[in-house]
């Protein structure tokens, strides 16, 4: 909630220090979990939902904190997890529409940042069917 309300205004005065310390803090359960699927789901509807989180972190931070979601393969475990449709309707249900599309924003921009460095079948058809379904939920 912090989170939201410090980037969704016209003006944010996060440095790099404290951008790079909310990243890490927020993946550090993922990754110490081994990707579990309630963390998982946590980390989807409190952080990745954030609107414009992987774009403002992409702009103002300059690769640092993109590194780490790129490094523990933030993307690729996403799609997996929501390739699952319990999990997909478990996060779109608590999230409601609005942030439902913040988190697939989220998650284009950051296939958008990976795409080089993630095979092709995560994309197609894991992540479309995703974004589509995650879209259907929106309505």
């Amino acid at each position: 909630n912090l989170l939201t309300k410090v980037l969704c205004k016209k003006e944010t005065n996060l440095q790099i220090v404290t951008l790079t310390t909310i990243s890490t803090l927020s993946l550090r359960p993922l990754i110490y979990s081994k990707n579990s699927n309630k963390i998982m789901a946590t980390f989807l509807i409190s952080i990745l939902s954030v609107p414009a989180l992987i774009f403002y972190l992409d702009y103002k931070d300059q690769c640092t904190c993109i590194s780490l979601y790129k490094q523990n393969h933030v993307f690729e475990n996403c799609v997996q997890f929501l390739s699952k449709k319990e999990n997909l309707g478990l996060v779109s249900n608590n999230l409601g529409g609005n942030y439902t599309l913040c988190l697939l924003a989220n998650l284009v921009h950051l296939a958008n940042i990976v795409i080089n460095e993630v095979p092709e079948e995560v994309f197609f058809p894991d992540f479309t069917k995703e974004a589509v379904d995650l879209e259907d939920q929106t309505r």
